[in-house]
């Protein structure tokens, strides 16, 4: 972990990174399903609440994680 950046693994296959701007967060990666979209966001509140202002996917399958039913 460097200050702001961190990665959020061992939920996954995916390494959740998330990187804290003045703003807010940017998140990469998300998951393979709802499931571990959920996980990630709950650890990622543990680090922060300020709010996410963008997701940037490195492969198509991880676009699963942040969707809603």
């Amino acid at each position: 972990m460097r200050e702001r950046v961190w990665t959020i693994r061992d939920f996954s296959i995916v390494n959740c990174i998330v990187v804290e701007t003045r703003d807010g967060l940017v998140v990469f990666d998300t998951g393979v399903n709802i499931g571990e979209g959920e996980t990630f966001l709950a650890e990622i509140r543990k680090l922060s609440n300020k709010p996410i202002l963008a997701i940037v996917y490195s492969h198509s399958h991880y676009t699963r994680g942040p969707r809603r039913s």
